[in-house]
């Protein structure tokens, strides 16, 4: 089982995908613009924990991409 989300943060394309390991045990990927990518080690017991797990990291990412720009 996954899901898939797409996200726009101060004009960056951001991709989250979850995928379900095992029964109850989420994790997430994101993608940047298509070229940085990221997977979380923690999981999740539902989807939409892990789709904002990824999220918050991937936001994290992008707002650091803009702090040294």
């Amino acid at each position: 089982m996954s899901e898939h989300r797409d996200y726009a943060y101060r004009g960056h394309r951001i991709v989250i995908d979850a995928d379900e390991d095992e029964p109850g045990c989420w994790g997430w990927s994101f993608l940047i613009d298509g070229r940085i990518a990221s997977q979380g080690r923690n999981r999740a017991p539902q989807p939409w924990a892990a789709l904002m797990q990824g999220l918050a990291a991937a936001r994290a990412r992008v707002d650091s991409m803009v702090a040294t720009a």
